[in-house]
């Protein structure tokens, strides 16, 4: 999906897509973990992440 969103099928993205999946579950940790710092909303990181990630 990622390389499609690139526009580039024919790349392998097995990296990017393993190290979005790490991004990912990195803002639910922190929003989990560590509930008392005012993070923003969680699909703001998750817009943030695809925007770079698609790019």
């Amino acid at each position: 999906m990622i390389a499609a969103a690139r526009g580039t099928p024919e790349v392998n993205c097995k990296v990017d897509a393993e190290a979005l999946i790490c991004a990912l579950t990195g803002v639910a940790h922190m929003e989990i973990t560590v509930s008392e710092y005012p993070w923003a909303k969680p699909a703001d990181y998750v817009d943030t992440l695809l925007a770079t990630f698609t790019r």
